[in-house]
C-alpha cells in the first residue's frame, strides 16, 4: 500500500493512541516491512526542484540545462528570487496542503486543506503557471499532467506511463481524480 511514511509517525487510533510505537515494534521483529525507495524519498521534497534548477544550470550539459529551463517551472527556496507572482508550497507538501498562489503581490487562491504540519514547513516558490482546464463529465476541471520513468536495470530510464490529476479547485488536493492515460 502506498502511504506517506511521515504520516505514519503521527497516526492515532479512534481512542487517540499513537500507532507508531506498535508499528515500529512490528518492523523491528520483521513481521512487516515498509518499502520506501531511496529515490522516492530523495525526490519527494519539493526543494529538489530548486536544487535541480539552481545547481543544474551550472553542472549540467548545455543540452540538459536547456531541458530544465524549458520544462521545469522556475523554482527557488527564496520568494525574492521568483518575484511577486508565484505558487508557494511546503517542502514536504502533499495533495496541495498548505499551497497558495500570489499574483502581483496579492493572494489569489489557497489550499482549502491547511493542516498545521504543512503550515510550519519551509516553503518552496515556483513560477505561477496557468494550468489547463478540461471538461470532465460536463465539469470544467484543472488538469496537472504527469509521467513516470523507471530504471530498467541497465541504467536506462524507461517510460512507465502518462496520466493526469484533475481537480475541481485551482490546487489539486486530496479530492483530485487520478486519470491514467497510458502505460
Amino acid at each position: 500500500m502506498w502511504y506517506p511514511v511521515e504520516w505514519a509517525i503521527n497516526d492515532i487510533d479512534e481512542n487517540g493512541n499513537r500507532l507508531w510505537q506498535g508499528l515500529e515494534e512490528l518492523i523491528l521483529k520483521k513481521k512487516i516491512v515498509i518499502v520506501n525507495f531511496g529515490s522516492a524519498f530523495a525526490l519527494q521534497p519539493k526543494s529538489i526542484f530548486a536544487l535541480i534548477y539552481d545547481l543544474g544550470l551550472e553542472y549540467l550539459s548545455s543540452e540538459n540545462a536547456e531541458t530544465v529551463i524549458n520544462y521545469f517551472p522556475r523554482t527557488s527556496l527564496s520568494q525574492q528570487d521568483i518575484g511577486d507572482t508565484y505558487f508557494a508550497k511546503p517542502i514536504l507538501g502533499r495533495e496541495g496542503e498548505g499551497g497558495f498562489a500570489v499574483k502581483s503581490g496579492k493572494m489569489v487562491y489557497s489550499s482549502e486543506n491547511s493542516d498545521d504540519w504543512y503550515r510550519r514547513q519551509q516553503l518552496v516558490y515556483q513560477q505561477l503557471l496557468e494550468l489547463p482546464k478540461l471538461d470532465v463529465g460536463g465539469e470544467l476541471m484543472t488538469a496537472v499532467w504527469g509521467s513516470w520513468l523507471y530504471n530498467d536495470g541497465s541504467d536506462e530510464l524507461v517510460s512507465g506511463g502518462l496520466g493526469m490529476r484533475v481537480s475541481q479547485s485551482e490546487i489539486t488536493d486530496n479530492l483530485a481524480y487520478w486519470c491514467p492515460v497510458g502505460c
